[in-house]
Protein backbone atom coordinates (compact mmCIF):
# COMPACT_ATOMS: atom_id res chain seq x y z
CA UNK A 1 0.00 0.00 0.00
CA UNK A 2 2.72 2.39 0.89
CA UNK A 3 4.33 2.06 -2.06
CA UNK A 4 1.09 2.52 -4.12
CA UNK A 5 0.87 5.60 -2.31
CA UNK A 6 3.48 7.20 -3.05
CA UNK A 7 3.43 7.91 -6.92
CA UNK A 8 -0.12 9.87 -6.19
CA UNK A 9 1.31 11.67 -3.22
CA UNK A 10 4.73 12.78 -5.12
CA UNK A 11 1.88 14.36 -7.57
CA UNK A 12 0.48 15.80 -4.76
CA UNK A 13 3.60 17.46 -3.56
CA UNK A 14 4.75 18.81 -6.62
CA UNK A 15 1.45 20.01 -7.41
CA UNK A 16 0.80 22.10 -4.54
CA UNK A 17 4.69 23.45 -5.50
CA UNK A 18 3.35 24.54 -8.53
CA UNK A 19 0.37 25.91 -7.44
CA UNK A 20 2.01 27.73 -4.49
CA UNK A 21 4.59 29.19 -7.31
CA UNK A 22 2.37 30.08 -9.43
CA UNK A 23 0.34 32.46 -6.27
CA UNK A 24 3.83 33.88 -6.11
CA UNK A 25 4.49 34.73 -9.59
CA UNK A 26 1.31 35.92 -10.74
CA UNK A 27 0.31 39.10 -11.51
CA UNK A 28 -2.60 40.82 -11.58
CA UNK A 29 -3.83 42.90 -13.62
CA UNK A 30 -2.05 46.42 -14.26
CA UNK A 31 -3.76 48.93 -12.40
CA UNK A 32 -5.19 52.02 -14.62
CA UNK A 33 -3.65 55.44 -14.85
CA UNK A 34 -4.99 58.19 -12.73
CA UNK A 35 -4.18 60.60 -15.62
CA UNK A 36 -3.39 61.44 -19.17
CA UNK A 37 -0.85 59.50 -21.25
CA UNK A 38 0.26 61.20 -24.25
CA UNK A 39 3.20 60.89 -27.26
CA UNK A 40 5.40 63.45 -26.57
CA UNK A 41 8.64 62.81 -29.48
CA UNK A 42 7.67 59.03 -29.78
CA UNK A 43 7.90 58.49 -25.74
CA UNK A 44 4.41 57.58 -24.01
CA UNK A 45 4.85 60.14 -21.14
CA UNK A 46 1.38 59.92 -18.72
CA UNK A 47 0.88 62.75 -16.18
CA UNK A 48 -1.67 64.17 -14.06
CA UNK A 49 -2.66 67.71 -13.88
CA UNK A 50 -4.89 69.87 -11.97
CA UNK A 51 -5.84 73.20 -10.36
CA UNK A 52 -6.95 76.22 -12.00
CA UNK A 53 -6.35 76.87 -15.81
CA UNK A 54 -4.26 80.19 -16.92
CA UNK A 55 -2.80 80.59 -13.12
CA UNK A 56 0.91 80.27 -12.46
CA UNK A 57 2.33 76.70 -13.22
CA UNK A 58 3.60 74.63 -10.87
CA UNK A 59 5.56 70.81 -11.96
CA UNK A 60 6.21 67.93 -9.49
CA UNK A 61 8.94 65.59 -10.20
CA UNK A 62 8.72 62.31 -8.45
CA UNK A 63 11.97 60.74 -7.06
CA UNK A 64 13.47 56.82 -7.71
CA UNK A 65 10.50 54.32 -7.80
CA UNK A 66 8.22 57.29 -7.38
CA UNK A 67 5.08 58.32 -9.35
CA UNK A 68 2.33 60.73 -9.57
CA UNK A 69 1.09 58.65 -6.57
CA UNK A 70 4.00 60.25 -4.26
CA UNK A 71 1.77 63.44 -4.92
CA UNK A 72 -1.54 62.21 -4.07
CA UNK A 73 -1.91 64.83 -0.56
CA UNK A 74 0.47 67.77 -2.44
CA UNK A 75 -1.68 68.34 -5.19
CA UNK A 76 -4.97 68.91 -4.30
CA UNK A 77 -3.63 71.23 -1.85
CA UNK A 78 -1.84 73.02 -4.70
CA UNK A 79 -4.74 72.94 -7.25
CA UNK A 80 -6.81 74.96 -4.89
CA UNK A 81 -4.18 78.09 -6.28
CA UNK A 82 -1.77 77.08 -8.91
CA UNK A 83 -2.04 75.50 -12.30
CA UNK A 84 -0.31 71.82 -10.90
CA UNK A 85 1.36 69.01 -13.80
CA UNK A 86 2.95 65.85 -11.64
CA UNK A 87 5.13 63.79 -14.24
CA UNK A 88 5.84 59.68 -14.56
CA UNK A 89 9.15 59.81 -15.39
CA UNK A 90 10.03 56.67 -18.36
CA UNK A 91 10.85 53.71 -16.54
CA UNK A 92 8.58 54.37 -13.48
CA UNK A 93 4.57 55.16 -12.55
CA UNK A 94 2.57 54.85 -16.14
CA UNK A 95 5.05 56.16 -18.71
CA UNK A 96 7.48 54.11 -21.12
CA UNK A 97 9.42 51.44 -20.17
CA UNK A 98 11.25 50.80 -23.48
CA UNK A 99 15.27 49.76 -22.68
CA UNK A 100 16.11 52.03 -26.41
CA UNK A 101 15.30 54.83 -24.33
CA UNK A 102 17.48 57.46 -22.39
CA UNK A 103 17.49 57.19 -18.62
CA UNK A 104 19.75 60.20 -17.08
CA UNK A 105 18.84 62.71 -15.17
CA UNK A 106 19.24 65.21 -18.30
CA UNK A 107 17.46 63.34 -20.85
CA UNK A 108 14.32 63.37 -17.95
CA UNK A 109 14.73 67.43 -18.07
CA UNK A 110 14.80 67.47 -21.48
CA UNK A 111 11.41 65.50 -21.30
CA UNK A 112 10.24 67.86 -18.44
CA UNK A 113 10.21 71.13 -20.28
CA UNK A 114 8.96 69.26 -23.79
CA UNK A 115 5.61 68.44 -21.34
CA UNK A 116 5.97 72.07 -20.22
CA UNK A 117 5.72 73.42 -24.18
CA UNK A 118 3.30 70.58 -24.89
CA UNK A 119 0.66 71.98 -22.21
CA UNK A 120 1.42 75.43 -23.18
CA UNK A 121 2.74 76.07 -19.93
CA UNK A 122 5.79 79.12 -20.86
CA UNK A 123 7.09 78.76 -17.10
CA UNK A 124 6.78 76.89 -14.22
CA UNK A 125 7.85 76.83 -10.56
CA UNK A 126 9.91 73.02 -10.54
CA UNK A 127 9.07 70.57 -7.20
CA UNK A 128 11.70 67.86 -7.20
CA UNK A 129 12.35 64.83 -4.86
CA UNK A 130 15.12 62.86 -4.28
CA UNK A 131 16.25 61.83 -7.59
CA UNK A 132 13.58 64.17 -9.12
CA UNK A 133 15.14 66.70 -7.36
CA UNK A 134 18.36 66.07 -9.62
CA UNK A 135 16.11 66.20 -12.98
CA UNK A 136 15.02 69.75 -11.68
CA UNK A 137 18.36 70.98 -11.06
CA UNK A 138 19.36 70.15 -14.36
CA UNK A 139 16.22 71.53 -15.49
CA UNK A 140 16.98 74.92 -14.40
CA UNK A 141 20.63 74.41 -15.88
CA UNK A 142 19.54 73.24 -18.84
CA UNK A 143 16.54 75.32 -19.40
CA UNK A 144 16.51 78.46 -17.69
CA UNK A 145 14.22 79.89 -19.64
CA UNK A 146 11.74 78.06 -18.27
CA UNK A 147 11.97 78.13 -14.78
CA UNK A 148 10.39 80.74 -12.43
CA UNK A 149 11.53 78.53 -9.09
CA UNK A 150 12.81 75.78 -7.54
CA UNK A 151 11.85 73.55 -4.60
CA UNK A 152 14.18 70.60 -3.96
CA UNK A 153 12.73 67.79 -1.27
CA UNK A 154 15.10 65.84 -0.13
CA UNK A 155 16.82 66.40 -3.40
CA UNK A 156 20.21 64.62 -4.71
CA UNK A 157 22.91 67.02 -5.36
CA UNK A 158 23.49 66.74 -9.39
CA UNK A 159 26.88 68.68 -9.13
CA UNK A 160 28.78 65.63 -7.25
CA UNK A 161 29.47 61.95 -8.33
CA UNK A 162 26.31 60.18 -6.91
CA UNK A 163 27.15 56.58 -4.96
CA UNK A 164 26.26 54.30 -7.53
CA UNK A 165 28.61 55.90 -10.11
CA UNK A 166 31.16 54.01 -7.62
CA UNK A 167 30.16 50.49 -7.80
CA UNK A 168 31.70 47.79 -9.40
CA UNK A 169 30.79 46.73 -12.74
CA UNK A 170 30.37 43.83 -11.27
CA UNK A 171 28.17 44.39 -8.31
CA UNK A 172 25.84 46.44 -10.28
CA UNK A 173 25.93 43.41 -12.47
CA UNK A 174 24.79 41.25 -9.14
CA UNK A 175 22.24 43.98 -8.18
CA UNK A 176 19.96 44.04 -11.31
CA UNK A 177 20.07 39.98 -11.59
CA UNK A 178 18.84 40.14 -8.17
CA UNK A 179 16.24 43.08 -9.22
CA UNK A 180 15.34 41.06 -12.19
CA UNK A 181 14.28 37.93 -10.20
CA UNK A 182 12.83 39.60 -7.21
CA UNK A 183 10.26 41.21 -10.02
CA UNK A 184 9.19 38.06 -11.08
CA UNK A 185 7.79 37.58 -7.21
CA UNK A 186 5.24 40.24 -7.07
CA UNK A 187 5.08 39.58 -3.02
CA UNK A 188 8.66 40.31 -2.70
CA UNK A 189 8.56 43.24 -4.49
CA UNK A 190 5.58 44.55 -2.15
CA UNK A 191 7.60 43.29 0.98
CA UNK A 192 10.72 44.90 -0.13
CA UNK A 193 8.87 48.16 -1.03
CA UNK A 194 7.36 47.84 2.94
CA UNK A 195 10.51 47.69 4.57
CA UNK A 196 11.51 50.63 2.25
CA UNK A 197 8.50 53.17 3.13
CA UNK A 198 8.69 52.09 6.74
CA UNK A 199 12.43 52.80 7.03
CA UNK A 200 12.34 56.09 4.89
CA UNK A 201 9.55 57.46 7.05
CA UNK A 202 9.74 55.44 10.39
CA UNK A 203 5.91 55.13 10.10
CA UNK A 204 4.41 51.97 10.50
CA UNK A 205 1.44 53.69 8.06
CA UNK A 206 3.40 53.26 5.38
CA UNK A 207 3.09 50.07 5.31
CA UNK A 208 -0.77 49.58 4.91
CA UNK A 209 -2.41 48.74 1.61
CA UNK A 210 -3.25 51.52 0.59
CA UNK A 211 0.20 53.65 0.21
CA UNK A 212 1.86 50.06 -0.73
CA UNK A 213 -0.88 48.87 -3.79
CA UNK A 214 -0.50 52.96 -5.02
CA UNK A 215 3.65 52.34 -5.08
CA UNK A 216 4.25 48.50 -5.83
CA UNK A 217 1.30 48.97 -8.52
CA UNK A 218 3.14 50.70 -11.36
CA UNK A 219 6.40 48.84 -10.52
CA UNK A 220 5.07 45.68 -11.66
CA UNK A 221 3.94 46.96 -14.74
CA UNK A 222 5.88 44.71 -17.18
CA UNK A 223 9.23 45.73 -18.20
CA UNK A 224 10.24 47.79 -15.09
CA UNK A 225 13.21 45.59 -13.89
CA UNK A 226 14.25 45.21 -17.81
CA UNK A 227 14.54 49.18 -18.11
CA UNK A 228 16.52 49.36 -15.00
CA UNK A 229 19.50 47.46 -16.56
CA UNK A 230 19.26 51.07 -18.86
CA UNK A 231 18.42 52.83 -16.10
CA UNK A 232 21.53 52.54 -14.01
CA UNK A 233 24.04 52.13 -16.95
CA UNK A 234 22.59 55.80 -18.01
CA UNK A 235 23.19 56.63 -14.29
CA UNK A 236 26.34 55.73 -14.17
CA UNK A 237 27.85 57.69 -16.95
CA UNK A 238 26.10 61.05 -15.95
CA UNK A 239 28.16 64.02 -15.99
CA UNK A 240 27.64 66.67 -12.74
CA UNK A 241 26.62 69.78 -13.81
CA UNK A 242 27.55 73.40 -11.82
CA UNK A 243 24.81 74.37 -9.36
CA UNK A 244 26.14 77.88 -9.25
CA UNK A 245 24.56 78.42 -13.05
CA UNK A 246 21.12 78.21 -11.50
CA UNK A 247 19.58 81.77 -11.36
CA UNK A 248 16.26 81.14 -10.11
CA UNK A 249 15.12 81.17 -6.57
CA UNK A 250 15.54 78.20 -4.99
CA UNK A 251 13.91 76.59 -1.61
CA UNK A 252 15.78 73.45 -0.96
CA UNK A 253 13.88 71.65 2.24
CA UNK A 254 15.50 68.49 3.97
CA UNK A 255 13.80 66.36 6.47
CA UNK A 256 14.81 66.46 9.60
CA UNK A 257 15.23 62.65 10.27
CA UNK A 258 15.76 61.65 6.44
CA UNK A 259 18.77 58.88 6.70
CA UNK A 260 18.81 58.50 2.60
CA UNK A 261 19.56 62.14 1.89
CA UNK A 262 20.41 63.91 5.33
CA UNK A 263 20.14 67.81 5.87
CA UNK A 264 23.55 68.50 5.51
CA UNK A 265 23.66 67.68 1.78
CA UNK A 266 20.61 70.11 1.55
CA UNK A 267 23.04 72.61 3.55
CA UNK A 268 25.61 71.78 0.89
CA UNK A 269 23.35 72.17 -2.02
CA UNK A 270 21.88 75.44 -0.97
CA UNK A 271 25.49 77.04 -0.67
CA UNK A 272 26.31 76.20 -4.33
CA UNK A 273 23.28 78.45 -5.44
CA UNK A 274 23.11 82.20 -4.67
CA UNK A 275 19.00 82.61 -4.57
CA UNK A 276 18.81 80.07 -2.44
CA UNK A 277 17.75 79.13 1.39
CA UNK A 278 17.69 75.55 3.26
CA UNK A 279 14.80 74.56 5.29
CA UNK A 280 14.21 71.65 7.60
CA UNK A 281 11.26 70.16 8.46
CA UNK A 282 11.34 68.55 12.02
CA UNK A 283 9.99 65.13 12.96
CA UNK A 284 10.09 63.30 9.31
CA UNK A 285 12.11 61.78 6.92
CA UNK A 286 12.95 61.08 3.22
CA UNK A 287 9.07 60.93 2.34
CA UNK A 288 8.79 64.41 4.25
CA UNK A 289 6.01 65.97 1.92
CA UNK A 290 3.94 62.73 1.99
CA UNK A 291 4.56 63.21 5.95
CA UNK A 292 3.29 66.34 6.47
CA UNK A 293 1.91 67.50 2.83
CA UNK A 294 -0.15 70.58 4.70
CA UNK A 295 3.34 71.84 6.23
CA UNK A 296 5.45 70.89 3.28
CA UNK A 297 2.82 72.89 0.95
CA UNK A 298 2.48 76.08 3.95
CA UNK A 299 5.93 76.42 3.18
CA UNK A 300 6.06 76.07 -0.73
CA UNK A 301 3.00 78.80 -1.07
CA UNK A 302 5.53 80.55 1.63
CA UNK A 303 8.31 80.45 -0.81
CA UNK A 304 6.31 81.37 -4.16
CA UNK A 305 4.77 84.33 -2.64
CA UNK A 306 8.43 85.85 -1.28
CA UNK A 307 9.38 88.99 -3.09
CA UNK A 308 11.45 88.03 -6.52
CA UNK A 309 14.64 87.91 -5.61
CA UNK A 310 17.36 89.98 -7.91
CA UNK A 311 18.52 87.52 -10.96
Amino acid sequence: MKKRLAVPMSVAALAGVAVAAHRLTARGPDPQPPGKIIDLDGERIHFVEAGIAGAPAILLIHGFCGSTFSWRDVVPLLARHYHVVALDLPGFGFSDRRQELEYPLGSHARRAARLLEHLGIERATVVGHSMGGGVAEHLAVRHPERIDGLVLAAAIDASRAQPWQSVSPLLWASLLQGTRVAFRVPPLVRWAARKSLVRMTGEERFGEAATLDGYVGPLLIGGTAACFARLAADWRAEPAIDLRRISAPVLVVSGELDRDIPPGVGAAIAGKIQHSRHLVLPGVGHLLFEQQPELFVEEVLTFLHEPARPS
